[in-house]
């Protein structure tokens, strides 16, 4: 599957037709676009795959801070990327304007929510070539992103799941976040983000990142 298209999502002022560029912090929302899937939502198992994808689109985002090269929202069971490329510009030009800033970009997956325990999931041989850059400069930007994976929120924190990375690279690309930025995993977390109490705390998830290479030339954030 080869997606040439840019995958723009626009929101428009109240009572015009005009497209929204600006982001306002008054009428944001969590919406998901990706290169590929929008929301992949897996209820069988783990055993679901996705093979030899590339999106040369560049993903734009208005108003909202969710996006992924290939799968912008990946919720309940885990399952297999493999051979997927991005080399399209991810970008969007909102943060939430709350006292805490939200959302999250991935090269490759943006968001893996509420994984449903004791699964498996595997993103293998997968590459992102493209800049993830905030339309307006970094505070724009999501407040998590990263060059393979942006983000995982568990639903209990002693949930055990399994995360395999192996063999994936995140190129010479330019990399900007509203807090945190990495080359291949961006974060993770409880789904309500509480991580100051020790006691919820992710206890058992397992992450093994296997011969992944991160080129980036540049990661910039705001709070780090």
């Amino acid at each position: 599957l080869l997606n040439c298209a840019a995958v723009r999502r626009f929101q428009r002022t109240k009572n015009s037709s005009d497209d929204r560029n600006s982001g306002s912090n008054s009428d944001g929302g969590d919406v998901y676009v990706g290169g590929i899937i929008g929301v992949q939502q897996n209820r069988s198992g783990d055993s679901w795959k996705l093979r030899n994808v590339v999106n040369y689109g560049s993903v734009f985002n208005s108003n909202s801070n969710y996006i992924g090269g290939v799968i912008a929202y990946w919720v309940d069971n885990g399952g297999t990327l493999e051979n997927c490329f991005n080399f399209g510009t991810l970008s969007t030009n909102f943060n939430a304007g709350l006292s805490q800033s939200r959302g999250t970009v991935g090269g490759i997956v943006a968001m893996f929510d509420k994984p449903v325990a004791g699964g498996t999931t595997n993103i293998v041989s997968c590459q992102n070539h493209g800049d993830i850059k905030g339309f307006g400069g970094k505070a724009k930007m999501a407040n998590d992103t990263g060059g393979i994976l942006g983000k995982i929120s568990m639903k209990k924190t002693d949930d055990y799941m399994l995360l395999n990375i192996s063999d994936c690279v995140n190129g010479n690309i330019t990399m900007e976040a509203n807090s945190m930025t990495a080359g291949i995993m961006g974060w993770l977390g409880p789904w309500n983000n509480n991580v100051s109490d020790p006691q919820t705390r992710i206890q058992n998830v397992e992450v093994r990142i296997d011969r992944c290479r991160n080129y980036c030339v540049r990661m910039d954030a705001v709070s780090y």
